[in-house]
């Protein structure tokens, strides 16, 4: 226990320090004597080199045991102090309690310990005679006045050895750990205190208070100074502790024992955790000492022992460097200074501290330039030795300059073969790379002749039909002409006409003409709208021979020609690595014009890229609605039989409209054919194949809609998903299935005959995009935050079958061309074309901007087509990476201050199945018709 020195708080007589004076040590009840002469805490100081000797020692068979004070006896045995460095003997003194002589020690050392000492015992001794004046007979309200003070001394100590730690002086962590534990000890004796009514008076609460402040910096003070002094002053301080507790024991014993135990003293003393109770007891192993609390005598007995453990600690700790942690294996270096980057890093007292980081210092400089010196090379050896004046004979100096001319010309030659090697690697490497691409070049040639020589042969074969055919149209012209000319022939019996062969021949072909119109003019007028979008697209494919329409298309052939040779010589090795997969036969096997596959594959690719460069207008109409500012349009779907197609956005409406109205009446009469109004914003929309009139929305809410756009009511609505659904799509090979996907990051599968989902995918990401393999009902790929494309089989959801990476940012998009074929956009301003059976990416088309939007992706065997954040609508060719066609939309209203609509995005686009026309909408309501066209 600690003690304030201003407060003059402990002490009943200044007998009770008679160890520490010479003259009255036989008088004292507390005998300075050691009880064994080797303990635990090591009088010197442990090393790491001694680890063997100090790990022989154990704490069964080499500690010191206090003599507690039982009832029947009148004096109890504490251990004495440990003496200094200077010293082997006590600081204490010996059995007269003054420091032994020792040849070693120092006098001035001896006569400063003397005087500390001297002047600890004067202040205890004035402290006591105050505190017995003003508390006597109030013995609870004295104890409440120490006990208050009582932590000081340890957290002020520990305040100094954090700072030292701070400036690299201290390693020590042993000191730490059981000052804290002493200070709770000491906390818990306050409480007892407190709970026994020694806070009742208002002058003792204040007294301790202030007493504690001003004991706090005294005893930084005097630690910084001199940590023995500070120790000592403790050790007198809970000696006299111990004395005071001890005598009230034996004044008013038999009535403590019939008063009840504080509930704070039985938590303390019998809890669970007794690691801190075991820390502060450095004399005696961890779990020796368990008290038992049955009264308020108990209690008071173990504060006595307590403060006898607190004694024997500090004086433990006057041998610098000697406390150890009771719980710290002695054999273990890691509490030790060996287990901090500094080692041995201590010192006693501040003024010790400075000079040893100074002294350290200096000596870490030596060290390292003798570390230096014995690490240098024998060149930096022999250079130090000139420059330091070593005494060498010419004859030596000949000697060594030509053994040294010798090691150069050595390291040269070394040298230069090591360059002509590494020159020689680079240009084998270098060979083999060209050897590769020569034999690539000239397989490219080859196939560039075999396939001239193909085009060659088939334009001669085409020249020569049309010549055929031309003479043969000439006779037949020739024919019918002299034909004409001739009478009909009469019956001469019934005087009719007969007709001659030819004759006959034009009416038979007419009779078969007229039935063939009559069997062909039902599937003709359905066909009319179908014509219309041919004729849009203009007339190129009519007048492809025409010299202007031939001129632009070479024109878009060297534009693109570097993407154009890329596409075919990838289609050309590709198909010929596969004829070699599948041997020889294959290989030459060609179709009916002589074309090989590599060759068909890109003239199919050239011929459809070259035949359109633009997008124009054919129909234009507003989806805005006056009851509603938000206009945008998310979604736009034609149906089964590319008759109607519905649109849906922010404006809560779904609305349908047919295709051929739209295109032949003008923009002020269009109206649509049904309107449904929804509970919350549309994110997509998805008609069923199968069933004509049935179409699927997804909404703000997360909930899945499925519609009868004849009765304009919902069939089924789904509720499970938990937040926003932004994509919907029905099966095509089973229409009674159809899936969606939310942030709420779960894809469902749902079935109409149902009202509840069928089975759920539980992602890691958000879902921005699903859609169904349009060959399968068991496959669909999902688009996510997560910037991958997931391609699952149903069958088995535990993973996905595929998932396909490079994209930068979240998947907006995925659309089908073909049963194998898969399209991505995303938010990284790119669309990518997957191969879901080989699990590779195909190609990355650029040119469109979107980062923050979602513009919309629609896609044909043939073309994909999405929206831009520059409000424009572009075109891809799959098999070329740049825009084949784009198209900005602009407003025809004179009144739009934004008359180029720049403020505006591309929101969603859908191709007419099998058509040129592409329907398109933007954020600001504009629903366009485009058309491809040369």
């Amino acid at each position: 226990m600690a003690i304030s020195i201003s407060a003059m708080s402990f002490g009943t007589s200044v007998s009770s320090y008679s160890c520490f004076r010479a003259r009255s040590f036989e008088k004292s009840s507390v005998l300075c004597n050691s009880q064994n002469p080797c303990r635990f805490n090591s009088v010197f100081p442990i090393r790491k080199s001694d680890g063997a000797s100090r790990c022989s020692v154990s704490r069964k068979s080499c500690r010191v045991r206090a003599t507690l004070l039982q009832e029947n006896e009148e004096e109890v045995v504490v251990e004495k102090s440990f003496a200094p460095k200077s010293f082997p003997d006590n600081v204490g003194g010996g059995s007269n309690g003054k420091p032994p002589d020792d040849s070693s020690s120092n006098g001035l050392e001896k006569w400063v310990i003397k005087l500390e000492q001297s002047v600890n015992i004067l202040l205890t001794d004035s402290v006591i005679k105050i505190l017995d004046t003003l508390y006597h007979n109030r013995n609870y309200a004295r104890f409440f006045v120490l006990e208050t003070i009582a932590r000081v001394p340890y957290f002020a100590f520990i305040s100094v050895l954090h700072m030292y730690e701070s400036f690299g002086w201290w390693r020590r962590a042993d000191y730490m750990k059981v000052h804290f534990a002493e200070s709770w000890n000491e906390m818990h004796h306050l409480l007892i205190m407190e709970e026994l009514g020694g806070n009742a008076w208002w002058f003792d609460r204040f007294l301790a208070q202030h007493i504690a402040i001003f004991y706090y910096f005294m005893t930084v003070l005097m630690y910084a100074l001199s940590p023995r002094m500070a120790y000592h002053f403790s050790e007198c301080v809970e000696s006299h502790a111990y004395e005071t507790y001890d005598k009230f024991i034996k004044d008013q014993g038999e009535e403590l024992k019939n008063l009840p135990a504080p509930k704070i003293a039985v938590d303390y003393y019998t809890g669970g955790d007794l690691y801190l109770f075991d820390e502060f007891q450095t004399s005696r192993e961890p779990n020796t000492r368990r008290p038992k609390i049955d009264n308020l005598y108990d209690v008071f007995m173990n504060i006595r022992d307590d403060e006898a453990e607190h004694c024997k600690t500090m004086k433990a700790c006057q041998t610098h460097g000697s406390l150890r942690s009771p719980h710290t294996d002695p054999c273990d270096d890691s509490e030790d200074d060996t287990g901090c980057s500094v080692p041995q890093a201590d010192c006693i007292g501040i003024v010790d501290c400075i000079k040893k980081s100074v002294t350290d210092t200096q000596l870490l400089m030596k060290k390292s330039a003798r570390q230096m010196a014995k690490s240098a090379t024998p060149v930096e050896q022999l250079r130090q030795a000139i420059q330091q004046g070593c005494e060498v004979s010419v004859k030596e100096l000949d000697s060594l300059l030509s053994l040294l001319m010798d090691k150069k010309r050595k390291m040269e030659q070394e040298e230069a073969e090591t360059n002509l090697q590494i020159l020689l690697e680079f240009l084998q490497c270098l060979k083999k790379q060209k050897v590769e691409e020569l034999n690539e070049i000239q397989n490219d040639l080859q196939y560039i002749k075999e396939d001239i020589n193909a085009v060659e042969k088939r334009r001669i074969e085409l020249h020569r039909t049309r010549g055929r055919y031309s003479a043969k149209m000439r006779t037949l012209v020739d024919d019918s002409s002299a034909m004409t000319v001739r009478p009909p022939l009469r019956d001469k019996g019934s005087g009719a006409i007969v007709s001659s062969p030819v004759n006959l021949q034009e009416q038979g072909r007419a009779g078969t003409s007229q039935t063939r119109n009559t069997d062909t003019r039902a599937p003709r007028n359905s066909q009319i709208v179908q014509r219309k979008d041919d004729n849009h697209g203009g007339s190129d494919s009519q007048d492809l021979n025409q010299p202007g329409k031939s001129l632009a298309r070479k024109r878009r052939v060297h534009a693109q020609f570097n993407e154009l040779q890329d596409c075919y010589l990838q289609k050309r090795r590709y198909w010929a690595r596969q004829s070699q997969k599948q041997g020889e036969r294959v290989a030459n096997i060609k179709n009916r014009e002589g074309y090989s596959a590599g060759l068909e594959d890109f003239q199919s690719v050239l011929s459809t890229f070259t035949r359109y460069s633009r997008l124009r207008v054919v129909a234009e109409l507003r989806h805005s609605d006056i009851f509603h500012s938000a206009n945008i349009v998310s979604s736009i779907e034609f149906d089964r039989d590319d008759e109607l197609f519905a649109t849906a956005g922010v404006s809560r409406r779904i609305k349908v409209f047919e295709f051929s109205s739209v295109v032949n009446k003008p923009a002020d009469a269009q109206c649509p054919v049904v309107e449904m109004s929804t509970r919350s914003k549309l994110s997509c929309l998805s008609w069923n194949n199968y069933t004509k009139n049935h179409l699927a929305s997804s909404d703000y809410e997360g909930i899945v809609t499925v519609w009868d756009v004849t009765t304009r009511q919902s069939v089924m609505e789904y509720e499970e998903h938990e937040k926003r659904a932004w994509s919907v799509d029905f099966c095509r090979t089973e229409p009674s299935m159809l899936v969606s996907g939310s942030d709420d990051c779960k894809v469902k599968v749902w079935c109409t005959k149902q009202e509840a989902s069928v089975l759920t995918i539980d992602m890691k990401a958000n879902i921005c995009s699903v859609k169904y393999n349009p060959g399968s009902s068991a496959h669909i790929a999902v688009g996510s935050a997560d910037h991958h494309v997931h391609y699952y089989d149903l069958r088995n959801i535990s993973q996905p079958l595929y998932i396909f990476s490079g994209h930068r940012k979240a998947v907006s998009y995925v659309k089908f061309l073909s049963n194998y074929e898969l399209a991505s956009a995303s938010t990284d301003s790119t669309l990518r074309l997957w191969d879901v059976n080989e699990n590779v990416p195909l190609r990355t088309f650029k040119g469109h901007t979107n980062e923050k939007n979602f513009v919309g992706l629609t896609v044909n065997s043939e073309y994909l087509a999405c929206g831009s954040e520059t409000n424009e609508v572009f075109v891809y060719h799959k098999a070329i990476s740049k825009p084949a066609a784009r198209y900005r939309f602009v407003s025809d209203d004179q009144n739009d201050p934004d008359g180029d609509m720049g403020s505006f995005f591309i929101s969603a686009v859908c191709w007419k199945r099998d058509s040129p026309t592409i329907v398109t909408a933007n954020s600001r309501g504009t629903i366009k018709a485009l058309v491809l066209a040369a």
